[in-house]
């Protein structure tokens, strides 16, 4: 039977492989783990980058997996091509079957050919071919080995045929398999001038990797020639289903139709929009599943980025705001057989609604204000209008330049970036991940934690890093990092600080302020504080007791992991954390703020698993049993088949390396000391057990009772003598604000006596002295209330440099002016920031308090002359 489905050909690419010997690998989070040079995943072999590095620490000699990846930033960006190809996504699966040294060249050609053409059953005179230019080798095999036609061959530039991943790391020749889709479709062969069209199609890319770039461009031959191979599931979806658009696929299609089924008038949604929010779902929602949420940086921004481009989209079709968490439940239906992704999806669809929310006033106003600078474009935006756009409505420059893009107008960039200088605005820095890997010389040890049962072991002095070079012994005050081959110290991980304490040698002593983890590597970093160290010395690691508290706050992590969860809901997963031995910090997924009463039954909670005095058992199982057993996992993580599963009593049971204590009773007592927000979706806890927990109920016991020794009354009457302040305050300041608002109001027949007369009405430029900034609505309320023909510009000056503008109108004055429009007929000098409506207007700048009245003057002239106009 012929394989058409998405879903079939992913089935029978991993069966096929699997049945020859390959491992099937799940797909890994697209949140790269451990590297920092990557923002997401962007292509299969990612999860397998350090086997090619360590072809013989991989656990098998050859895997296969359907990839779930991302190409939004970085060196392999689609974003921008979204909506303008038939087959370009922000979010795809690539299908990829990779070797370890199990096979090279032959065997991979092999197995790919055999996959198209006996499983697939493609006609392999619709297949062409394209090689590495300097690859004679490989060539030679296609021709013959496999028989190819030498007409289908094409040789090909490092550009095409020269994979690497990012800009250091694994990488090598490659070649690639291409379908002709037929003579009806517009394009060329590789190679050629026409080669961008859509007749032929890159199907399958084979990539030798021989190489590891290193940060200076050098490239070191690996060990063991390895193989990593991709197909992008959707491509090959499309020849299978005999369309030349991956966007008419069985993959997009139900998803596609959803998003016409948002307007009333399905055809009022061009094809390129609908398919455009299709594709951003998709990244929408797997990231948002993988924990990723909107933010100002990083991973966050890009799901920003993302979500305000298929918001554009949705405005331009004439979509009711927000919409797009509508769509949720389409993909999710893609994808039924992803459990994560069906358990998640109503959390997505909330948190996605408030993102929504957010950006639908930004988009409305934003989009008016750029078709005005479209109007008087010719060519270029200038850099200046952009910012404004940015700085008055919050407008991505992003998005600008996209909507620039459409318009066949370019964005002055450096006059935006000056005019961002110009007024200290802060830069939101999108990618702050490193693009070489630091601490090289670590690659080559490894050492073993034994940590778990004591506080002391013994090992061997492997080496010594000092003042960026290898040493090989080390005196008094040296500040060094050692590896050993055995250590009781943990290395910093999963939120919990790396261990303190002295390795002692047999002629010196050091002090190790920091464990971390460096490679395969644990790193003691400290300095030698007595007599000298040196490599082959037998060594004994001494943690510090201040462990014993950090194992506590640990413990405690885990049971209020467990207690957020069944006081908010199966929703809430862990976003970040922070152990140390003074406190822990729990960052977690949540929508709203906690109640006091929330907090108080979460405490209670805790507490109560403390009391219940827990065993806490780690036992060491394969992941898969784990996993059906429900235990808690953080899906961005990687773990190994065997994994090490924590639980106290039958409340807390999650994945962890970490250090804990043995009895949950050893923690003593738990104590929320604060509850804030993070970012949009995610809240943070902060709090202590065991003696700070007891020391922070002294201490606020302490306070309580100063404070209720000056207020004259018991503790427990604190709250009604508050309340009962509070009150006689409030009255205190209506009875100040009525008095100052009597005083205010006298001075209007005063000024409106000094009002100018004009051909339509009256003008009063003036500059007054108020406390607050609602005081100058209420004294322009008043004048336009007594004086219906008048204009009103009222000027006030705020410590230090800050001075606030206001124009009203009164109901005659309406008729022929606006307030907005003379807000913005200001001089340009001035920097006047602000807007309004056609009856009242507001804004403020920059001046010192001398130069209040000559700016009055300046102002009343070219108002003046606005309103004869």
């Amino acid at each position: 039977m012929t394989l058409r489905t998405t879903a079939s050909i992913r089935d029978a690419f991993l069966h096929y492989f699997e049945q020859h010997g390959h491992k099937v690998v799940p797909s890994a989070s697209i949140v790269p783990v451990a590297d920092d040079t990557l923002l997401f995943t962007n292509a299969g072999m990612v999860p397998f980058k350090h086997y090619f590095l360590n072809p013989k620490q991989a656990p098998f000699d050859c895997a296969v997996s359907a990839q779930r990846c991302l190409r939004v930033g970085g060196k392999h960006n689609d974003l921008d091509n979204v909506g303008y190809t038939a087959r370009h996504h922000t979010f795809f699966e690539m299908l990829g079957n990779f070797s370890f040294g199990a096979y090279a060249k032959v065997q991979a050609i092999k197995h790919a050919m055999t996959f198209l053409t006996d499983v697939l059953a493609l006609d392999i005179n619709r297949l062409w071919v394209t090689v590495y230019q300097e690859d004679e080798e490989t060539e030679a095999l296609w021709i013959n080995e496999f028989g190819f036609p030498k007409e289908r061959l094409v040789r090909a530039g490092a550009k095409d045929n020269f994979w690497s991943m990012g800009d250091t790391g694994p990488c090598g020749p490659c070649t690639e398999i291409f379908y002709d889709h037929g003579e009806g479709v517009a394009g060329g062969p590789p190679g050629s001038a026409q080669e961008d069209g859509d007749r032929y199609v890159e199907i399958w890319n084979i990539v030798f990797m021989q190489y590891d770039r290193q940060a200076d461009g050098a490239l070191l031959p690996l060990d063991q020639l390895c193989v990593d191979t991709g197909m992008g599931l959707e491509r090959i979806s499309a020849v299978m289903q005999s369309v030349t658009n991956n966007y008419d696929t069985d993959a997009f299609e139900r998803l596609v139709q959803a998003v016409k089924a948002l307007s009333v008038d399905k055809n009022a949604i061009s094809t390129t929009s609908a398919r455009v929010i299709a594709d951003h779902m998709r990244s929408i929602t797997w990231m948002m599943a993988e924990g990723i949420l909107p933010a100002n940086e990083g991973r966050g921004y890009v799901l920003r980025r993302i979500i305000r481009r298929a918001l554009r989209y949705a405005y331009k079709s004439g979509l009711s705001l927000p919409c797009l968490y509508k769509l949720v439940e389409a993909v999710v239906h893609e994808y039924k057989h992803e459990q994560m992704l069906v358990e998640k999806a109503a959390t997505i669809q909330l948190q996605l609604q408030q993102e929504e929310h957010a950006f639908a006033l930004t988009i409305s106003q934003g989009l008016q204000l750029f078709d005005k600078l479209v109007a008087g474009a010719s060519g270029t935006l200038a850099g200046e209008d952009v910012f404004k756009l940015y700085d008055t409505f919050g407008f991505p420059y992003d998005l600008v330049e996209d909507l620039a893009r459409e318009q066949s107008l370019r964005v002055d960039k450096e006059g935006f970036d000056k005019a961002m200088a110009e007024q200290r605005a802060r830069s939101r820095q999108h990618n702050a991940f490193q693009t070489q890997v630091s601490q090289d010389w670590a690659k080559d040890f490894t050492s073993q934690f034994c940590g778990y049962d004591g506080l002391s072991a013994e090992g061997k002095l492997l080496h010594i890093q000092c003042d960026d070079a290898s040493k090989q012994a080390i005196v008094l005050g040296a500040q060094a990092a050692l590896v050993l081959d055995n250590t009781s110290f943990y290395a910093e991980s999963g939120g919990q600080v790396g261990d303190q304490g002295v390795l002692r040698t047999p002629t010196g002593l050091f002090s190790v302020t920091d464990t971390q983890r460096v490679h395969g590597a644990i790193v003691h970093w400290g300095e030698v504080i007595e007599g000298d160290v040196q490599v082959g010395q037998p060594v004994v690691a001494e943690v510090s007791d201040r462990r014993y508290k950090t194992a506590c706050n640990h413990s405690a992590t885990h049971l209020l992991h467990a207690a957020l969860r069944q006081e908010l809901g199966e929703h809430v997963v862990q976003k970040g954390s922070l152990v140390t031995p003074e406190r822990l910090r729990f960052d977690f997924a949540h929508h709203a703020p906690l109640s006091s009463e929330q907090i108080v039954r979460i405490e209670t909670l805790v507490n109560a698993h403390i009391a219940q005095a827990h065993q806490v058992v780690a036992q060491i199982m394969p992941f898969s049993e784990a996993k059906a057993q429900g235990v808690m996992a953080l899906f961005t993580d990687k773990y190994q088949d065997e994994v090490r599963v924590l639980t106290m009593g039958g409340f807390s049971q999650e994945l962890c390396g970490g250090i804990h204590v043995t009895n949950t009773a050893h923690i003593g007592l738990f104590v929320v000391v604060e509850e804030t927000s993070v970012a949009q979706g995610v809240r943070r806890i902060e709090a202590y057990t065991g003696e700070m927990a007891l020391a922070y109920y002294q201490s606020t016991r302490e306070q309580l009772g100063r404070l209720a020794s000056r207020l004259k009354v018991p503790v427990d009457g604190l709250d009604d003598k508050l309340q009962s302040l509070q009150e006689q305050l409030s009255k205190q300041a209506k009875l100040l604000q009525l008095q100052s608002d009597k005083l205010l109001l006298a001075q209007v027949p005063q000024l409106l006596a000094q009002r100018a007369k004009l051909d339509q009405g009256s003008l009063l430029v003036v500059a007054v002295t108020v406390d607050e900034q609602k005081q100058l609505r209420t004294l322009m309320d008043a004048l336009v209330a007594k004086q219906p023909d008048a204009v009103i510009v009222l000027l006030s000056w705020f410590a230090p440099d800050k001075a606030v503008i206001a124009i009203g109108l009164g109901k005659e004055a309406v008729v022929c002016y606006s307030a907005s429009s003379l807000l913005r007929s200001l001089p340009e000098d001035l920097g006047v920031r602000g807007g309004g409506k056609p009856g009242f207007a507001q804004g403020s700048f920059s001046c010192e308090q001398q130069a209040m009245s000559a700016i009055c003057e300046k102002i009343q002239a070219v108002v003046t002359r606005g309103m004869k106009v």
